[in-house]
């Protein structure tokens, strides 16, 4: 087929063509009816409007922590290649039908994306940290979540730990529909099971300061020698609970978790941890999605390997004093 010019569009739908460049020059003068049939027609014929819109598709409006880090590096990656980056929430998802777009990058961290972009959208999709579909145009670009738990459970083990507790945010250890937690999950199993771990040695809590207190008074009865954070964004009220229940770190309980670096760098003593590379995220999501609009070959998905945070919370199991009962007196 020869290629799709402005005038085949205005025939399909019944529009006049001034009416069908306006649409794709996303003009704020067009009825939502109007700019979805448009829009239709043009991903029909596979016409590749002349825009630089890139849909940003978040879970949520509350873009703090992780998601936030996350989304920064993104958008701020896109606006440095020239293009104009458009927040559009998941339960939205149906508004990207009303807006000209070059492709999308989800930091939405579900799989249910996945299962529903090829009904949506031809335009490419750089889905970060969940699941990817070639044949529906999804690519994904992962953290390297066996890499990460590796380090902080080596780092325990060569000290000695082998009852090492988990404490992680709702949903960590059960994960419904997240991939990124889905895969870590399943790496520290397989090391519990290669090292000898006690693998059911866990809790899950709500990010406020007495879930937390709960969670880790629960786990210390079952005399724990460190406490493995599996969450993101989880370092400052675990710190807070465990100075309440005077639990000293590392003296009385060994620390590793995931983190970041504005997070860590604040902490004395600094906690060990792992953190997402975010600004290779941001320029490789926007690499991936250049040379996708360019009609380059379609690349593999990629791992992006955790940067290490360095700390002095983690001493040798052998220097520790026995653990004492949690003061449940707060």
């Amino acid at each position: 087929m020869d290629k799709t010019t402005l005038k085949d569009i205005a025939a399909e739908t019944g529009f006049s063509i001034s009416t069908v460049s306006r649409v794709l020059a996303n003009s704020p003068r067009i009825s939502r009816d109007t700019r979805r049939i448009v829009l239709a027609a043009s991903e029909k014929f596979h016409y590749k409007p002349q825009t630089r819109n890139v849909a940003v598709i978040v879970f949520s409006p509350n873009l703090t922590g992780y998601l936030g880090r996350l989304c920064s590096a993104v958008t701020g990656e896109l606006l440095r290649s020239g293009f104009n980056p458009v927040i559009i929430q998941m339960d939205h998802i149906e508004c990207i039908r009303d807006i000209p777009i070059c492709g999308a990058v989800s930091i939405a961290t579900v799989n249910k994306l996945a299962r529903i972009w090829g009904e949506m959208h031809e335009r490419p999709l750089i889905s970060l940290n969940s699941q990817s579909n070639h044949l529906d145009n999804i690519y994904r670009l992962s953290s390297n979540e066996a890499q990460g738990m590796k380090i902080l459970v080596d780092r325990l083990k060569e000290n000695g730990h082998t009852r090492i507790a988990r404490l992680g945010s709702e949903h960590t250890f059960h994960p419904l529909d997240n991939w990124s937690c889905q895969r870590r999950n399943a790496a520290y199993l397989a090391l519990a099971g290669k090292y000898g771990l006690t693998p059911d040695l866990y809790a899950e809590s709500e990010h406020s300061l007495p879930a937390v207190l709960n969670a880790i008074s629960l786990l210390m009865t079952r005399k724990p020698t460190a406490l493995l954070l599996q969450t993101e964004d989880y370092l400052l009220p675990v710190l807070h609970a465990l100075k309440l229940l005077k639990i000293r770190v590392p003296e009385d309980l060994s620390l590793a978790a995931w983190s970041s670096e504005d997070v860590h760098d604040h902490l004395y003593p600094p906690p060990f941890a792992v953190s997402q590379d975010y600004r290779k995220f941001g320029e490789l999501a926007v690499q991936t999605l250049k040379n996708l609009t360019d009609g380059h070959c379609p690349p593999p998905d990629v791992e992006v390997d955790y940067q290490i945070l360095p700390g002095q919370t983690v001493i040798p199991c052998s220097r520790k004093r026995k653990n004492r009962t949690p003061d449940f007196s707060l």
